[in-house]
């Protein structure tokens, strides 16, 4: 920038200099201000949170997509079943010799069983048959007594095998499965997958990630009441759509989720107000050890 040059008189008296310098313009203070602007000053603080969440939201977005998403056997994409799926039979409904659960029978197609489905211990998740099973068994459960997948999930084919006149029970890879002596006009069976990718659930390395991310918040120059919210929200996201969704149709999920986010905020917002504003009030002066301590504080002051 170009500055003016500064003029030096001389004292008659003892020939000292005198600096005289020009007074800085306005013009020049708006080019220095220009120069170095404020919102700088303000963002620089906040540049570790932004860097922070777009690697967390990175990473969670990739294990979610990679989970989800990415899953194909012989180059397809695999129909995703919940723990409590069957065979598409409905009972009663079905009409004599179930004339109104057609097909009976089908070619091989690619299927995809999530993690935990041997944690539902109810009555009504019964594995009938071994081998070729009834068609209203519960199709993972199937599939993990088969032992075409494992208990943490993963992808086989399945087809509807048409009648069978009895059914053996058995027990295989922690699952029990139930005999039928008699007849039933529908029967799936199961073979496993020449080729797979990403059948691999990660809804604990999620949990894990996410747990994580939202635990560091604690370090980082963001409001609490922003905080609180963060945390919450990700529990509900994580339920809602990875570890127990009502369904696999994320579309249905997400125009759902749109709605009810709203409800979550605002429940969550009087939370805060109510009781957790008082947890915060030493936290931004609070140690590290003290503030790692912040998820306890907050889960006590709510039972209170």
């Amino acid at each position: 920038m170009f500055q003016r040059p500064a003029f030096r008189l001389l004292d008659e008296d003892d020939n000292a200099q005198v600096v005289l310098s020009p007074k800085r313009t306005g013009v020049e203070e708006q080019v220095k201000e220009a120069e170095n602007p404020k919102w700088r000053q303000r963002l620089r603080p906040w540049l570790p949170l932004l860097g922070y969440t777009v690697i967390a939201f990175t990473t969670l977005a990739t294990m979610t997509y990679l989970s989800f998403f990415a899953a194909t056997v012989d180059g397809k994409a695999p129909t995703m079943l919940g723990c409590r799926y069957f065979g598409y039979w409905t009972g009663p409904t079905c009409g004599l010799n179930g004339i109104d659960c057609q097909p009976f029978e089908s070619d091989w197609k690619p299927i995809r069983c999530p993690t935990r489905c041997l944690w539902d211990g109810s009555s009504v998740l019964e594995v009938i048959g071994t081998g070729v099973y009834k068609g209203d068994s519960r199709i993972c459960r199937a599939a993990i007594h088969a032992g075409v997948i494992g208990t943490n999930g993963g992808c086989a084919m399945m087809k509807y095998s048409g009648s069978r006149n009895s059914f053996e029970g058995s027990t295989a890879n922690g699952v029990t499965s139930t005999s039928f002596d008699s007849w039933f006009p529908k029967t799936f069976e199961f073979k496993p997958t020449a080729s797979s990718s990403y059948c691999t659930d990660l809804s604990w390395g999620i949990l894990g990630v996410g747990f994580a991310a939202c635990f560091g918040l604690v370090f980082l120059p963001m409001p609490p009441v922003a905080m609180v919210h963060t945390l919450c929200v990700w529990g509900f996201f994580y339920v809602a759509v990875i570890a127990a969704p009502d369904g696999y149709d994320y579309k249905v999920i997400l125009v759902r989720l749109s709605t009810q986010v709203f409800i979550v905020v605002a429940a969550v917002q009087c939370w805060f107000h109510w009781v957790i504003q008082h947890t915060f009030q030493t936290f931004r002066t609070s140690s590290k050890p003290v503030r790692l301590y912040f998820p306890w504080n907050v889960l006590s002051s709510s039972c209170v």
